[in-house]
């Protein structure tokens, strides 16, 4: 791993990611506040307080901890630095028994599978967007639906489609339809499992304004070391017979990703061919052990967070960057609490076992609201025009003069050049 740190360190890659995100994530604004006094001067305050681009991560521990303290802690920490988070819509969980979805607050619990609307009052409460996954996904399917015929089996998860839709459709914008599909057969499933064609026309049936993702695992980068674009070829067939998949994702769990998938090299001609499809990019599940080779490093995990984050941020494409894991010792399968149970034992989380700050989450932290952040005072003359270059997203601008103090939101993003705000 050394090896692939030492590149992020050369000058032609640092320099590269740097003029990327200031190409791709930046823009030079021009704006002219309405309503002022020409005779007067003013002192403006300018901070970016959101992001366009989207930082993430699963939701699915909240509430999930054993006491409050954490809790509380937990929802903290995720809002500070995410502005989307993943939401579990896995059909076992959503609908164990039959016609009876655990959608209500009030449901009966399932360890990392917090209810829905639980979730969607976090997310309203805090200003994140919520995204659904997945909809067709069969090693996550409920033991009644193993029983029943090919047809029948089509009839409920079309129902499945149907109820999801009419609860959420118009409060969740990004909808994974399929998940790994190119992932080894994981006992039960059915044809459905892979049928992209099927799944995307179903889902545009009933999500008829949503972003429809495709999704697809880590393996994509071991393929395209080999020069193997199945993940690829098959979303451009779809899209080639008109099917409507209007996002492509990927994860990126690093731990099982051979180690030269992390090469700034390999990610930029990766994403350089899917950038060919003419979509949008996410980066869906993000796991970084700090247990690499056996050996715990904090300093190691934090060194790659920052290097993967900044190159894919200054991808063009690319518009979403989820983290898993939040937190040490909940991961799926794994004892909690007990660092030696399987995927625990990675430590791929941003926060500690006690919801303490790991070196990780200070890095995220500088990068996302601070680096990559705008925020400057000036003083102007009533009519004056301010000019400057800035992130894209949403800003809060404060006016002040000797007598008033006025505030003012107002989005910038690659079609505000020149911006006119009226604030008086």
């Amino acid at each position: 791993m050394d090896k692939i740190l030492k590149q992020y360190e050369q000058v032609d890659v640092k320099n590269k990611i740097k003029e990327n995100i200031k190409k791709n994530r930046m823009g030079n604004f021009k704006l002219k506040i309405l309503g002022l006094d020409k005779e007067k001067s003013y002192r403006i305050n300018i901070k970016q307080t959101r992001h366009k681009f989207k930082f993430g991560c699963n939701g699915f521990l909240l509430g999930e901890f054993e006491n409050e303290d954490k809790n509380k802690i937990y929802k903290e920490k995720f809002a500070k630095l995410f502005n989307i988070t993943t939401l579990p819509f896995y059909w076992n969980s959503l609908e164990p028994e039959q016609g009876k979805c655990r959608f209500n607050v009030d449901c009966p619990k399932i360890y990392r599978r917090p209810a829905i609307d639980l979730l969607m009052e976090f997310c309203k409460e805090k200003g994140i967007e919520p995204k659904l996954h997945c909809l067709n996904y069969e090693p996550f399917i409920p033991e009644w639906a193993k029983n029943l015929s090919f047809d029948e089996y089509k009839k409920a998860l079309e129902k499945r489609f149907e109820i999801i839709a009419k609860r959420y459709a118009k409060v969740i914008p990004d909808v994974e339809v399929m998940n790994e599909i190119f992932q080894n057969d994981k006992g039960w499933e059915t044809t459905l499992r892979k049928d992209v064609e099927w799944s995307f026309r179903m889902a545009k049936k009933y999500f008829k304004n949503n972003r429809l993702i495709i999704n697809e695992g880590q393996n994509v980068y071991n393929d395209a070391l080999n020069d193997n674009w199945q993940y690829y070829e098959l979303v451009k067939s779809n899209l080639d017979k008109g099917v409507p998949i209007d996002g492509v994702g990927f994860q990126a769990h690093m731990m099982w990703c051979d180690k030269k998938c992390a090469s700034p090299y390999a990610f930029w001609k990766f994403f350089e061919k899917h950038e060919q499809l003419g979509l949008p990019l996410s980066i869906t599940e993000v796991t970084v052990p700090t247990r690499i080779d056996g050996v715990v490093d904090e300093n190691i995990q934090a060194e790659l967070i920052k290097n993967l984050y900044s190159l894919w941020f200054g991808i063009e494409k690319i518009d979403t960057i989820i983290y898993w894991d939040f937190v040490d010792g909940y991961s799926h399968k794994s004892i909690m609490g007990d660092l030696t149970s399987l995927n625990n034992v990675r430590r791929g989380g941003l926060l500690n076992f006690d919801c303490s700050n790991k070196l990780s989450y200070k890095i995220l932290d500088d990068l996302i609201n601070k680096q990559w952040k705008t925020s400057f005072t000036t003083r102007i003359n009533g009519g004056d025009i301010i000019e400057f270059n800035g992130f894209y997203g949403e800003y809060e601008i404060v006016i002040e003069s000797e007598n008033e103090k006025i505030k003012k939101k107002i989005d910038l993003n690659k079609t505000s050049e020149f911006s006119l705000t009226k604030v008086l």
